[in-house]
């Protein structure tokens, strides 16, 4: 979530102080896993079972107890973690990194994270509350162990600083922060107004990327629809199901592997939480009460993105009022706006800087950070309305049958989220749930007018009308940010989507086999193959033969077999050309737009990728199978250019480009020296110790529309973290022992534990490790005695 110049900057900001004291910190224990501790805010006896890969196994006799030990041992590991992405949310990043991420703070107050955060904890049900509220008691017993101890994350003492006490509201606000990286709208809506100001209405519906009209849905797979998408004509998380009649088992299989960008510590904490009441296991969200990933005993789910529009720009007109109060028109009525003066307190300045926010009915006034924006543009987004967002996960941790699963995400608000069940009874589902705006009027793909009152939301669509399936014929469901619904859906869901091609290929891969197992779905989610560059490279391979030092690069993308291998010189060629034929497309006619239309995002820091720039790459596909299309056409030369010719100035470009880049023997030109990445820590830039903090660089495999993929790929100029699988697992229903799951990176915070990376060299493997279930496996893989937490 967070790109290399923000790292830099908090860097920078202990810099200074780092290197007197880095030895010292990094020689402090990591936390103890044996033993007996004496707690206030016990109320009976925990019992912490660690395992060999740091995951903490956690027995207790009441609900209460359970979040207060799964609070407890998360912020032993990953306190730093938590304290920096609650920081993130309120805007308060300055106090640490100084003047470098003053306009990420500014942009945060505008957003409004916490301020969200603080509205919906009293709308929280009376089960969430209490475990937020035991959950915040066990952070805040860990904060005092560590202040009495002396052993807080090396990461404090190098910016000689100490953590503010946990409340529910910080665990709300980093679910926000989940919300802003996965939401999805008001960028995009900037771009198409501004392509057709620039082109006109009618081009500029032929310029807006789109979802192509043959990309598979998720509620009709089928394999005719699948050779069409993966013919290359028409058609970021993955996750699929298939029942018993697809499984070796005879009860459903189900595979997850969340796209967001890697970092280390991993976003996720893996824990087990048992007790009477509530049993289940996987990856929790840091800072946050319950299990967000996983099973329980009658089920297993995963999740992806939903990306349905859920924000709109309104343009508001400004009213003179006599008294001066600032104002604005909303129908026949002068409605004042609410101002918040905020206070950025930045590391290194005697005085805060000042951020006004103007609230609007519709939302905050964002056009204050946009360049060269003249209006006054308010953002409508789901997350200024409370829900109970940890009631619908601890209603997931509960489910034992699909309605209950379903029935749960009632409440869940911001992000809207695709899920998928899998039940030990048999049943397979699918929901995108979350909340969807009813729009009155204009459907907010461009911004609309606020003044009339023509174009409010209605409301949200209902839980049974959201898109969902349960136990289709097909025998599986396939959910990878695609298309959720066909045309003939009652409710505007958005045109933000991503290309179906890794949904196709899903869906390809599960029909090439009458039966599944953990080791098939293993296997697909570490498959390499990328369409829109194999396509590509087909097209290269047909030309007649070319000459000079363009033939042996035809040579290679014809051989080459679509798969995006480390060791490919075929991929780095295709991959590198399609950037520039993407660019020959559009940069004489887009001019200083084709960097968002691109991909390039209004505030790189707190976005990675949006759905736009993985939408450019289906453009070009489509213009592909058009060679006289005019979009092929050079602007200023005499005669009019076809689709070959551009493709051959494309390729001579990409040659130019591959041997300034890595010499003139195309051997060297393997896509894993082309795209390395590390996995960072924010302090991995210190230095001196940074080496501590980070992992890599590594040669890293896949695309941005692999299944294994790196979806910043789709980026050539805005390299940043690896955007790919921040946890995958197979969830086999029939043996809960054998939920086989990775992380890239390791379940510590703390750089000097053996559990801080264990596990990236099995992630990077592709391979997937058991997460011990019954009380038997988890004993046989604990290290030592365990830890007992009793009243003290």
């Amino acid at each position: 979530m967070m790109n290399k110049r923000t790292l830099l900057a908090l860097a920078g900001g202990v810099a200074a102080t780092a290197a007197g004291k880095a030895l010292n910190l990094l020689r402090k224990p990591v936390p103890q896993t044996s033993g007996l501790l004496r707690m206030a805010g016990v109320g009976g006896r925990i019992e912490v079972l660690t395992d060999g890969r740091g995951v903490p196994h956690i027995y207790a006799m009441d609900e209460a107890d359970l979040f207060w030990a799964q609070g407890f041992t998360m912020a032993r590991e990953r306190l730093f973690q938590m304290d920096f992405l609650r920081r993130f949310a309120a805007g308060r990043l300055s106090e640490l990194a100084g003047e470098p991420t003053i306009q990420i703070d500014r942009w945060m107050r505008l957003f409004g994270l916490r301020r969200s955060a603080e509205k919906g904890w009293p709308h929280a049900s009376d089960e969430a509350r209490t475990a937020l509220l035991s959950f915040s008691g066990g952070v805040n017993a860990a904060i005092e162990q560590m202040l009495a101890h002396k052993t807080l994350p090396i990461e404090f003492g190098l910016l000689s600083m100490k953590p503010e006490g946990w409340t529910p509201v910080d665990s709300l606000s980093i679910i926000r922060v989940i919300a802003l990286s996965l939401s999805v709208g008001w960028e995009s809506d900037l771009l198409r107004e501004a392509l057709v100001t620039l082109l006109g209405e009618e081009a500029a519906r032929e310029a807006l990327p789109t979802i192509p009209p043959d990309s598979p849905i998720i509620n009709s797979p089928g394999l005719a629809q699948v050779k069409t998408i993966a013919s290359g004509v028409g058609a970021g998380s993955n996750c699929w199901v298939v029942d018993g009649s697809r499984a070796e088992s005879g009860l459903p299989l189900l595979a997850a592997d969340p796209h967001l960008a890697l970092q280390l510590p991993p976003i996720w904490f893996v824990q087990h939480l048992d007790c009477p009441s509530l049993k289940v296991a996987g990856c929790a969200l840091v800072g946050v009460p319950g299990i967000m990933l996983g099973h329980n005993e009658h089920g297993a789910w995963g999740i992806t993105s939903g990306y349905a529009d859920v924000q709109d720009l309104y343009i508001e007109e400004r009213v003179e009022t006599e008294d001066g109060t600032l104002a604005f028109r909303w129908g026949d009525m002068v409605l004042p706006a609410t101002i918040l003066e905020e206070r950025i307190t930045v590391k290194g300045r005697a005085e805060p800087v000042a951020q006004r926010v103007i609230l609007t009915r519709h939302g905050p006034l964002i056009s204050d950070l946009l360049p060269n924006e003249p209006r006054d543009l308010a953002l409508r987004w789901t997350i200024d309305e409370p829900d109970d967002i940890i009631g619908a996960v601890l209603g997931t941790n509960r489910a034992a049958t699909w309605d209950e699963f379903r029935s749960a995400l009632a409440d869940l608000g911001s992000p809207p989220l695709s899920l998928a069940w899998a039940g030990s009874d048999g049943s397979i589902g699918w929901i995108l749930a979350g909340r969807v705006p009813i729009r009155q009027g204009e459907n907010g793909q461009i911004p609309v007018d606020g003044s009339t009152g023509d174009n409010e939301w209605l409301g949200y669509v209902p839980l049974d009308e959201l898109p969902q399936l349960a136990n289709p014929p097909a025998g599986y469901l396939v959910h990878a940010n695609n298309r959720p619904v066909g045309d003939d859906y009652p409710h505007w869901l958005g045109t933000d989507f991503l290309p179906g091609y890794r949904a196709a290929r899903i869906a390809e891969l599960v029909e090439a086999r009458a039966t599944h197992s953990a080791e098939t779905f293993r296997a697909m989610q570490n498959d390499l193959y990328s369409l829109p560059e194999h396509r590509l490279a087909g097209i290269i391979g047909s030309l007649p033969a070319l000459s000079g030092g363009l033939r042996e690069a035809q040579r290679y993308l014809r051989e080459w077999d679509g798969q995006m291998r480390v060791e490919s010189v075929g991929a780095a060629i295709a991959h590198t050309l399609f950037h520039q034929v993407r660019h020959q497309l559009v940069s004489d006619t887009l001019a200083q737009w084709t960097a968002k239309w691109e991909g390039k995002t209004s505030q790189p820091d707190l976005q990675n990728v949006l759905p736009h720039a993985l939408q450019t790459w289906a453009w070009v596909l489509e213009r592909l199978e058009e060679p006289n299309h005019p979009w092929w056409d050079v602007r200023g030369t005499p005669r009019r250019e076809g689709r070959d010719e551009v493709l051959i100035l494309a390729l001579e470009a990409m040659v130019r480009q591959l041997r300034r880049e890595h010499g003139d023997d195309p051997r060297k030109w393997a896509w894993g020296r082309l795209h390395q990445r590390a996995v960072a820590h924010p302090f991995g830039a210190l230095p001196g110790i940074g080496r501590l903090f980070n992992r890599g660089p590594f040669p890293f495999p896949g695309s941005a529309f692999s299944l294994n993929p790196d979806l910043n790929t789709v980026q050539s100029y805005q390299p940043g973290p690896v955007v790919g699988a921040s946890v995958r697992y197979v969830a086999d229903v029939s043996d809960w022992d054998r939920f086989l799951l990775s992380l890239p990176g390791g379940n510590s915070g703390h750089p000097a534990s053996p559990h801080y990376a264990d596990g990236l060299k099995t992630w990077r493997a592709g391979d997937l490790e058991p997460l011990p279930w019954s009380r038997e496996a988890v004993e046989r893989a604990a290290e030592g005695r365990g830890l007992l937490l009793v009243p003290g």
